[in-house]
Formats: C-alpha cells, structure tokens, sequence
C-alpha cells in the first residue's frame, strides 16, 4: 500500500477511537486526481468546491472539499467508516 493509503487509514482510526470525532474534512487540489481517489476509497464523499483558490509557489489552484461522517447512520448521505475487526 502508499504511504497516503497509510496515513488516511492511521487517521481514520485515531479519529474515531481516540480523539472522538464524528466527522472528517479533507482538501484536495484539481491537479492532484491520486489523493482524491485515495480519500474516496476510505470512503470520503465530494463535499463543496474550495471558496478560494490556493497559492503554491505563485500558481493559483482550485480545490475541492471532501468529507468522511465517522458516526454509522450519522448522516444518511455520508459512508460510514467500517470498525476494526473483531476476534468473535
């Protein structure tokens, strides 16, 4: 797996089993398509276009606004977040 799998996976789980959080929010640049498919396969949905766009190194970039609920049944229209699994 990449290092950004990883990480998405690693916070997903300390978001919901140590810091208690119900929801997820992530950016994402339209020039950077791997990091969104790597959201959206940890189940984040499409959420808003960025209302600014953002400045690197003098080129200005458009971005998008996902979301993860962390809550099964939170939110009708969210994915929910499949918990670890158990020994039973």
């Amino acid at each position: 797996k990449g290092v950004a799998t990883q990480c998405v996976q690693h916070l997903i789980q300390v978001a919901k089993n140590n810091l208690d959080l119900t929801t997820l929010h992530a950016k994402v640049l339209e020039n950077n398509p791997a990091s969104r498919r790597v959201l959206e396969k940890h189940g984040f949905v499409w959420h808003k276009p960025l209302a600014e766009p953002v400045c690197i190194q003098g080129e200005y970039f458009f971005g998008q606004k996902f979301r993860l609920s962390l809550v099964s049944g939170h939110h009708d229209w969210l994915p929910s977040v499949p918990g670890p699994a158990s020994d039973d």
